[in-house]
């Protein structure tokens, strides 16, 4: 196997997909049980997060460097979008984006907007309550369906373009050299 689809396996289909995974059981182990759920919170802000940190760490992947919004906004609405109609248009993308990730991972807000384990068509869409103005409500079920086949589309275009694969590789290289020297920063502010 190529590095794309070692990394792949372990970074997205074994951590990231088995945590989001475990999220929607606790999700359906409240709604089955109610109350004599054990669990007390459903998850979905965090099931939420875990997509968006794919969807982050993919795009910097295509982007072949650090990923700023314009190019997570493309990721999103050629591999999403396909599976996700109103992802496609890369401006909505990027606004989908800054509502939901940025609010979430910066405010634990979704910007007036909601995350739910609803299963409805779409990744989000808009409702009303008791008559006040619109807000968007994200689908934790569906956004994972979505960003699963989204997934296998952009590593079967990696198992076919060379240049594609390159442009991870120098990403994935690049994560990791970061990545050792900010452990390395660390442990020398620890003594150790």
């Amino acid at each position: 196997m190529a590095l794309h689809n070692d990394v792949l396996a372990q970074q997205m289909w074994q951590f990231l997909c088995n945590d989001i995974d475990s999220c929607i059981t606790v999700q359906e182990d409240i709604q089955a049980l109610g109350a004599q759920s054990k669990f007390k919170g459903g998850l979905n802000f965090p099931a939420a997060l875990a997509m968006f940190a794919m969807i982050d760490l993919a795009a910097s992947y295509y982007a072949g460097k650090e990923a700023t919004t314009a190019d997570i906004a493309g990721f999103i609405s050629r591999y999403l979008g396909p599976h996700s109609p109103n992802l496609a248009d890369e401006r909505l993308a990027k606004k989908w984006y800054e509502v939901f990730r940025n609010g979430l991972a910066h405010q634990w807000s979704p910007k007036a907007g909601g995350v739910g384990m609803t299963l409805q068509p779409e990744v989000f869409t808009f409702v009303s309550s008791s008559g006040a103005e619109k807000i968007p409500i994200l689908s934790v079920p569906k956004l994972f369906d979505v960003l699963k086949e989204a997934m296998r589309d952009y590593e079967a275009d990696m198992d076919s373009n060379p240049a594609m694969r390159r442009k991870f590789e120098d990403r994935y290289q690049a994560l990791v050299q970061a990545d050792y020297d900010e452990m390395r920063i660390l442990r020398g502010m620890c003594g150790e």
